[in-house]
């Protein structure tokens, strides 16, 4: 087919094609359209008859352009979905609005009326005239548009707000007004620009039932709540399926609830002047780090202990006093893991001593009536997985026995009744390290060596650190800060090549942390 008068086509890589006369279409391959200087009506329903224009996607009338009007058969172009008009000379513009697949409109500079109709642009999403200066108003129907984005030049500021306060489609600020944006995987609620404030019928919390009804949440993975955030609860009604990381710097949000429903939540941080009461951390499967650079915060959650993946705790000093109880917990975790590390160790190469445990315990309550207070949670998991070994033969670990929890109980309090009554003085005095009231034997030999968790914190140390007890000798041997950390450098030394010798023990050195041993003697006052 021959080219039309009066065209330009520009194909990458090709020489341009020219109709004959001045140049007033200039057809991209990208499927662009440009209209101008003196393009007629019938230039154009010509270009468009010949179907060289059938892929068009984009549609300019430039701001020197003479055209008055779109061609009749400007329906052809099925493909359009964006229209910028920029000339004065543009009247008849229900010739445009017959266009219903268009999504896009764009009025710019010289324009300076609309007429109505616009309607009938049943598949307009986006409407900007924020260029057009001259504009000096808006289509009587315009509240009809189910429009997601209207920008408008500041003289018409006000008849924008007025046309829309009914619309059932809110969104006709940008997101970035109303003070919602999404940023590639990134949803971020702060405050509404002056625009934004005018649309006082639409709340953030519709924004983002729209978003959820358009799909645009699926993806998002980052929420940032900043400050100037309206919502002080989260819509139970927008799920957010895939986000991760959570950043609150709002003081209006109070209803925390509403954002623990938010299972997915692997990182929460609370900055700025975020607070409130703050509890359900234990409602979060997936929480791993909890962050808090907020002066907002009186308390810890209660909870915080029972989050079940909670490995990573900041606060400001003021709260680190009330941490203990999570760091235990975090422990006991710790003792679950590597206990289940140890437990398909042993499967694999000495299952016969894996046979000769006893089930875990469930019940802690007469322990720890006979203990005096309540079992450390490091202790409870040990004993949760397995109740010592039932042959007490010495060959479990290290040539010694795992006790079960009642006769650690007993020995302990065996060697401290014996303690206290001098068992061990060296002429006439007893040295102040023989055994401490508050050590609880763990494993044991029946000449007298046991590695016992030091429930006091002997010699300034932490409290539940592991210690290697002979009584026949003067040394105090601390192996690891606790029971956790012994375990793991227990079984990482198994893992790295520690053979087994039969029946008889597992043949591995006794294990120390790193940083570890610290030798003391009887004679250091614990």
């Amino acid at each position: 087919m021959s080219l039309p008068d009066h065209t330009l086509f520009r194909t990458p890589g090709a020489p341009d094609e020219q109709g004959a006369g001045t140049i007033f279409f200039e057809h991209h391959a990208n499927g662009a359209l440009k209209v101008r200087g003196a393009a007629t009506v019938a230039a154009l329903e010509a270009a468009i008859a010949s179907e060289l224009l059938d892929g068009v996607t984009d549609l300019t009338i430039e701001a020197k352009c003479a055209l008055p009007a779109l061609p009749a058969n400007a329906d052809r172009l099925s493909a359009l979905t964006r229209v910028c008009i920029a000339s004065s000379a543009f009247v008849d513009w229900s010739s445009l609005y017959r266009l219903k697949r268009v999504e896009r409109l764009i009025v710019d500079k010289d324009v300076s009326a609309l007429g109505d109709g616009i309607a009938a642009m049943r598949g307009l999403r986006r409407f900007e005239s924020d260029r057009a200066k001259k504009l000096v108003g808006l289509p009587n129907d315009f509240a009809s548009l189910a429009l997601e984005r209207a920008n408008v030049a500041a003289p018409l500021v006000d008849a924008l707000v007025t046309a829309t306060e009914a619309m059932p489609s809110f969104l006709i600020a940008s997101r970035a007004e109303l003070g919602v944006e999404l940023a590639d995987d990134a949803l971020t609620v702060g405050a509404r620009s002056k625009l934004g404030a005018r649309w006082t019928g639409t709340s953030q919390a519709d924004v983002l039932r729209h978003l959820r009804d358009s799909g645009r949440l699926a993806a998002i993975t980052r929420v940032f709540l900043d400050a100037g955030s309206e919502l002080s609860a989260w819509p139970t009604d927008v799920p957010l399926p895939s986000v991760r990381y959570l950043r609150v710097k709002s003081p209006e949000l109070r209803e925390w609830s509403s954002v623990l429903a938010l299972e997915a939540i692997e990182v929460l941080s609370l900055e700025g002047s975020a607070g409130g009461v703050l509890d359900g951390l234990s409602r979060l499967p997936r929480l791993r780090e909890f962050h808090v650079r907020s002066k907002g915060l009186d308390a810890l959650p209660a909870d915080l202990p029972e989050a079940p993946s909670l490995e990573e705790v900041v606060v400001p000093a003021p709260l680190r006093a009330g941490l203990a109880p999570f760091e235990e917990a975090r422990r006991a975790r710790r003792v679950t893991r590597a206990l289940a590390r140890f437990e398909a160790w042993l499967a694999e190469h000495v299952p016969h001593y894996l046979a000769g445990l006893a089930p875990g315990r469930t019940d802690f309550v007469d322990a720890e009536v006979t203990l005096g207070r309540p079992l450390p949670r490091e202790l409870r998991a040990l004993y949760a997985w397995r109740d010592g070994d039932r042959r007490d033969d010495g060959r479990f670990v290290f040539w010694r026995s795992f006790a079960s929890l009642t006769d650690a109980l007993a020995r302990g309090a065996e060697l401290g009744a014996m303690a206290r009554a001098g068992e061990w003085k060296e002429g006439g005095v007893q040295p102040p390290a023989v055994w401490a009231e508050r050590w609880f034997p763990v494993l044991r030999w029946d000449n007298g060596w046991h590695l016992v968790v030091d429930l006091s914190g002997s010699w300034r140390g932490p409290a539940g650190q592991v210690i290697d007890v002979w009584m026949k000798d003067n040394d105090r041997v601390v192996r690891a800060p606790d029971l956790a950390t012994y375990l793991e450098a227990m079984v990482d030394a198994l893992a790295h090549g520690v053979t087994t010798d039969g029946d008889v023990a597992l043949r591995v050195q006794p294990t120390s942390a790193r940083g570890y041993p610290i030798r003391k003697t009887v004679r250091d006052t614990p």
